[in-house]
């Protein structure tokens, strides 16, 4: 599916809708459930509208979170003097939303690592209990294209090896 500049505007207008008649917003689960649904941005949207009658649309990597522990380094950030909020022990962090390889959750991108890292048989020992299907959403889910066979195929490999070994003896 091609996504055209109309059609991404359409749906960023139906997202800010929805969202905006929300309560609370769980960026991570939100981030999360847009992406098993094939997008790829998240936006951060004013709740009231500006005095121009329009809500504001903020990418989240344009900010960046303080962690502020007193009243000196609040201060500070309000007088926008950041170096001093930061010498008096304020915490900035970049806002990442977990997006590492691809836009990849740094969660998926970890546990992708993890399994690159074990042998067939660790691997089947792990995930052999899956099911063809659930181990080609993990692929599918890690990168390596949809609904590949690429996990199904290491636990094959492995069971072969083990039949094969089971035999020699």
């Amino acid at each position: 599916m091609k996504l055209t500049k109309s059609k991404l505007k359409q749906i960023i207008k139906e997202e800010i809708t929805r969202v905006l008649k929300e309560e609370v917003i769980d960026l991570g689960k939100y981030k999360a459930k847009k992406e098993r649904e094939g997008m790829k941005d998240t936006v951060l949207v004013t709740k009231e509208p500006s005095y121009s009658g329009e809500h504001t649309i903020y990418d989240p990597g344009e900010f960046e979170l303080v962690v502020v522990d007193t009243e000196e380094q609040y201060t500070a950030l309000l007088q926008g003097d950041f170096s001093k909020a930061e010498d008096l022990g304020a915490q900035f962090d970049t806002i990442m939303f977990g997006l590492e390889e691809g836009g990849m959750p740094s969660s998926v991108a970890k546990h992708k690592q993890k399994l690159a890292d074990m042998s067939d048989e660790e691997f089947a020992a792990q995930h052999g209990d899956k099911s063809e299907q659930q181990l080609r959403q993990m692929a599918w889910r890690h990168g390596y294209g949809r609904m590949s066979s690429h996990y199904v195929n290491r636990v094959k490999h492995a069971k072969k090896s083990a039949k094969k070994k089971n035999k020699d003896k």
